[in-house]
């Protein structure tokens, strides 16, 4: 596990700004920090830089993952698209807090979906409304406790007339200093000697990162803090998920009147089902195009061992500068969001756990594609009154 420690402000910049407003992202993606940490080895020692980024094929390479704010153990993760809170008081539910709270509709809407192409009779549709006051629900996407940003105003100067510039104010939002954020990084078994992870990542790793840097932003240090197994609670994740997936079935049954085959299928494989949420972009290509959906196929065999049931995503364009090599990224198009997927046949959980570390799609080394298997927002959270 890796933490990264703001001595200065820091800016990580996603998207075009409005205007003269730049904002900041809560997340360092694993592009940012990976760029970072290579260009600062760049300057130290390009015997180290070209045997890590250049002479190694990227399956090889060091993997980078996102970084988040806060605690890697906590809730700190990204909150999915099937996310959902009150329209009219939108936020968690505390004693510092006037929201109805944060619920997941993954589950009641494919079940819900699966009652209607059933085409059984049901008492009630659930229309996922707020359960505390019954008001429509929008989606939502902040998590527990983001960190503060705050915004820095800069003016431009006239150096012929030593006056501020006519309209040209510039504001920046910024991560504050002193804040930390923890996320992993995956180091091949032949990089790793006695010294162990900490002779790549030594305690007090100077980087600069973000936008920025020249104006003094973007100072931070990386530092390994001890090994982490994210998914040492895979199987009980899984299992969890289908026995609310059987329970929130039986649910609909009981109104129906009806047994729906597919819950037999959950009798018989209590890891039937499984969903994948993206913790970073995904970059995925079938045949060197483009495409929504992951390839969950054998490499042996060319089968698929699972199949995509419903998706909730989003298309995204990727942009950038690359840092180490000092030009601008290449624009590719990518995906954010989660799925929904079951086995084809008897369910494999070494496969989830070696999907879970890999990710899915291209440019893993970069830190896209990082993912979570059965996330449990989507079973602690389904919102029912």
């Amino acid at each position: 596990m890796i933490t990264l420690v703001a001595r200065q402000d820091i800016l990580i910049s996603q998207q075009q700004g409005i205007g003269n407003y730049q904002t900041s992202s809560w997340i360092i993606p694993g592009r940012a920090w990976r760029g970072a940490y290579a260009n600062s080895l760049k300057r130290i020692s390009a015997d180290v830089f070209e045997e890590l980024f250049v002479r190694r094929d990227p399956p090889d390479q060091i993997r980078f993952g996102p970084l988040f704010p806060g605690d890697f153990d906590q809730d700190m993760q990204p909150l999915p698209p099937t996310a959902r809170s009150c329209k009219h008081a939108p936020g968690y539910r505390g004693e510092q807090s006037t929201g109805h709270g944060v619920f997941d509709t993954l589950i009641r809407e494919h079940a819900l979906s699966i009652s209607l192409g059933a085409g059984l009779p049901l008492a009630q549709i659930d229309e996922m409304l707020c359960p505390v006051c019954g008001a429509s629900a929008e989606a939502y996407a902040l998590p527990l406790n983001p960190p503060r940003r705050h915004q820095t105003v800069h003016v431009a100067i006239n150096r012929t007339r030593q006056v501020s510039e006519d309209g040209l104010l510039y504001s920046h939002e910024g991560m504050g200093r002193d804040l930390a954020f923890t996320g992993w990084v995956d180091i091949p078994a032949d990089l790793i000697d006695d010294e162990g992870p900490a002779k790549w990542f030594p305690q007090g790793y100077e980087v600069l990162i973000g936008a920025n840097r020249s104006s003094g932003m973007g100072q931070a240090v990386i530092e390994f803090v001890r090994e982490h197994d994210p998914d040492r609670d895979l199987e009980d994740r899984v299992a969890r998920f289908n026995l609310t997936l059987k329970e929130v079935l039986a649910f609909y049954e009981w109104q129906a009147g009806s047994t729906f085959s597919i819950r037999e299928e959950l009798e018989k494989d209590p890891y039937y089902y499984f969903t994948i949420d993206l913790r970073s972009e995904a970059v995925i290509q079938n045949n060197g195009l483009p495409t929504d959906k992951p390839l969950l196929i054998d490499k042996e065999t060319k089968a698929p061992w699972a199949e995509v049931v419903d998706a909730w995503i989003e298309w995204e364009t990727l942009m950038g500068w690359h840092q180490a090599a000092g030009l601008p990224m290449f624009v590719r198009p990518a995906i954010s969001g989660c799925y929904l997927c079951r086995f084809t046949g008897k369910s494999e959980l070494d496969r989830l756990r070696a999907l879970s570390i890999q990710g899915i799609g291209i440019m893993q080394e970069q830190g896209y594609g990082q993912l979570m298997v059965c996330n449990p927002f989507h079973y602690k959270n389904l919102g029912w009154s």
